[in-house]
C-alpha cells in the first residue's frame, strides 16, 4: 500500500557481500542500512493502511459524531469475526478500535492493539480526523504513531494526506522513531494502496532520511512495487531499494546491487 519523504537511523553503509546481501560493517551482520530501512518502510506503509481504513469507515458522514458512529462498520474489514471491537463517544467524535490479531485488507496481519480516532471536520468532500495508538502490533513490529489525517474524495480515488511520528521496533527488533508526512491514494473497489512520503528520525541510533515512492500494498503482506532511497545523515552512503511483489528486493549502493530479505519473508 503505499508513502511521502521519511528520515531513520540505520547502522551504517554496508558493503556487499560475496554472498550477495548488503552487510553492516564489519562483514558478519547481514541486517545492514538495506534491511532497516526495508523494515521502517513496512512500518510506516501499515500505519498509514490502518489509518485509511478508519478514515475511509466514517468518510460518507455529514458531522463528526456521526461519522465517529460509522466507524465502527470497520469491523467488517477484519477477520476472524469478533476480533475488533470499537467503541464510540458522538458527543466527542471519537472511536476507539480494539484489535486482537485480526487480519484486515492491503497485507495486514496480526494487528493487535488500541486505535483511537478523532474526526475534527467534515469539510466538503473531506475528512480531517486525528489519530493514535496504544501497544499496536502488525505482523512482527510493536509500535505506536500520533498524527492528523485529511482525506479527500475524486470520484472513486481517495487519497489520505498524513502527517505524524512513529516510534517502536521494527520486525527484526531494531528500535526507532521519526517523524514524517506521507501521501496514500487508493480506489474504491481496488486491491492495492500506494504509498508516497518523507520522514526523518533514528534507528538505533543513527540518523537517516528517506524518500518512497509508489509504494504498494496489495493482498499479501509483502509491497507490490515501489521505491525506497535512503541517505544516512552526515555520512554520504545511499541505497536504493526496489520492491517487486515478493519477499525480496534489489538494494543498490555505491558498490552495486544485492539482493535483501524483507521483514515479510521472515
Amino acid at each position: 500500500m503505499h508513502l511521502r519523504p521519511l528520515l531513520f537511523a540505520l547502522m551504517g553503509m554496508a558493503p556487499l557481500a560475496c554472498s550477495g546481501k548488503v552487510v553492516a560493517p564489519g562483514g558478519d551482520n547481514p541486517s545492514g542500512l538495506a534491511e532497516n530501512a526495508s523494515d521502517l518502510g513496512d512500518v510506516v506503509s501499515q500505519s498509514a493502511s490502518l489509518t485509511a481504513l478508519l478514515a475511509l469507515a466514517g468518510s460518507g458522514a455529514a458531522d463528526p459524531s456521526s461519522a465517529a458512529t460509522a466507524a465502527a462498520s470497520i469491523q467488517g474489514f477484519f477477520v476472524p469475526s469478533g476480533c475488533l471491537s470499537t467503541q464510540t463517544e458522538a458527543a466527542t467524535g471519537t472511536s476507539t478500535h480494539t484489535f486482537q490479531d485480526c487480519a484486515g485488507p492491503w497485507g495486514l496481519s496480526h494487528v493487535s492493539g488500541v486505535v483511537t480516532i478523532g474526526f475534527t471536520a467534515m469539510p466538503a468532500g473531506a475528512v480531517t480526523l486525528q489519530v493514535s495508538t496504544q501497544g499496536l502490533s502488525v505482523h512482527r513490529a510493536r509500535f505506536d504513531y500520533a498524527g492528523t489525517a485529511t482525506v479527500t474524495t475524486s470520484g472513486v480515488g481517495r487519497a489520505l494526506d498524513y502527517v505524524g511520528r512513529l516510534s517502536g521496533t521494527t520486525a527484526r527488533g531494531r528500535s526507532f522513531s521519526h517523524d514524517g508526512s506521507w501521501v496514500s491514494s487508493w480506489r474504491i473497489g481496488g486491491s492495492c494502496i500506494s504509498l508516497d512520503g518523507q520522514s526523518a528520525g533514528a534507528i538505533d541510533g543513527v540518523l537517516v532520511q528517506t524518500t518512497v515512492s509508489g509504494y504498494e500494498r496489495c493482498r499479501d503482506e509483502c509491497p507490490g512495487a515501489g521505491i525506497l532511497t535512503v541517505d544516512e545523515v552526515g555520512s554520504g552512503n545511499k541505497v536504493t531499494i526496489a520492491f517487486d511483489g515478493t519477499s525480496e528486493a534489489i538494494a543498490t549502493d555505491a558498490s552495486g546491487s544485492a539482493s535483501i530479505t524483507l521483514a515479510c519473508g521472515l
